[in-house]
């Protein structure tokens, strides 16, 4: 199952035509490789910020966060990714399930700008 997640970006056309293929319960069972992936970078900083610190000009003291706060902001963090993943992927699925003879194709250029911008 690991397959899916980075084959797209290794063989995207092969991938994406394997996931596409897929049962409706095996695409239900990959959704659950977004949450698990994006709770890595949110750990990592909440281990930077309470453990490790940082240091900011020549005082030498170390900052470091306390657990509550960076608890809080690491939960905030996780669920700004989520939010960004499913920002990034509903208009990427309504853009490429449509047919571009249809007359809807100026809004997904609209949708493409916005985006860029």
């Amino acid at each position: 199952m690991i397959q899916y997640p980075f084959g797209p970006l290794v063989q995207p056309s092969k991938q994406w035509r394997a996931i596409a293929a897929l049962e409706e319960s095996t695409m239900r069972t990959l959704l659950i490789y977004p949450c698990l992936l994006a709770i890595l970078p949110a750990f990592v900083w909440y281990y930077g910020t309470t453990k490790l610190g940082w240091i900011v000009g020549d005082h030498g003291e170390t900052i470091r966060l306390t657990h509550e706060s960076a608890r809080q902001i690491c939960i905030l963090f996780y669920m700004t990714m989520l939010t960004c993943i499913v920002a990034i992927t509903l208009p990427t699925g309504v853009i490429t399930s449509r047919e571009y003879a249809e007359r809807e194709w100026p809004i997904d250029i609209l949708i493409t700008i916005v985006w860029m911008v």
